[in-house]
């Protein structure tokens, strides 16, 4: 019975620092950002991209680092557009571990090489503002968002798509399209 209490408290203690620890170098529980400083040296992007994202990148040591890696549901289109707009100035690679969805494909396209896992997934959709009464789409954002794809690659027919929908797709279509390079695990 004592051991089972000891336990229980050290179960306690060991997630209370590691929630602590993660909560330091995270930006909310919904996004994580990291530098790999062993080469090559690598940003990684985990969860939501916040408005905030950004502008936690640049405050990182941006010397020497050759790829970001992502695994995105999206988020803010503004902060995803500058983090793109900083791998095509440094000529970063980007590669895709697991989902890359909404505005995550603004940044996985943009890389100099542009990697994904086999088991990676994409989804584009018309973009939109959440505001208090409701979804907002901005078909005049969907343009830009085509257009920053198109000259990054992916193939123009995606000005013909049916924006009302949702388009889910496999990193083989995906590079069909346009907007992969290579197919492969790092370190391949």
């Amino acid at each position: 019975m004592r051991f089972l209490a000891y336990y229980v408290v050290y179960l306690l203690v060991f997630s209370a620092i590691f929630l602590l620890a993660n909560l330091a170098n995270a930006q909310s529980l919904e996004s994580y950002i990291y530098l790999d400083q062993n080469p090559p040296k690598e940003i990684y992007i985990a969860g939501d991209i916040l408005d905030t994202t950004y502008d936690a990148i640049i405050t990182l040591d941006l010397s020497n680092v050759e790829r970001i890696s992502i695994n995105s549901p999206g988020g803010d289109m503004r902060s995803a557009h500058n983090i793109a707009d900083l791998v095509t100035f440094h000529g970063w690679d980007t590669h895709v571990k697991g989902i890359c969805y909404s505005a995550c494909i603004l940044i996985s396209s943009a890389g100099d090489i542009r990697t994904a896992e086999p088991y990676s997934n994409y989804m584009m959709h018309m973009p939109f503002e959440d505001r208090p009464q409701g979804k907002i789409y901005r078909p005049d954002a969907l343009q830009l968002y085509i257009m920053i794809l198109v000259e990054n690659g992916a193939n123009p027919e995606l000005f013909n798509w049916d924006w009302r929908y949702e388009h889910y797709m496999s990193v083989r279509y995906a590079r069909e399209l346009g907007i992969v390079d290579q197919i492969k695990y790092i370190g391949e």
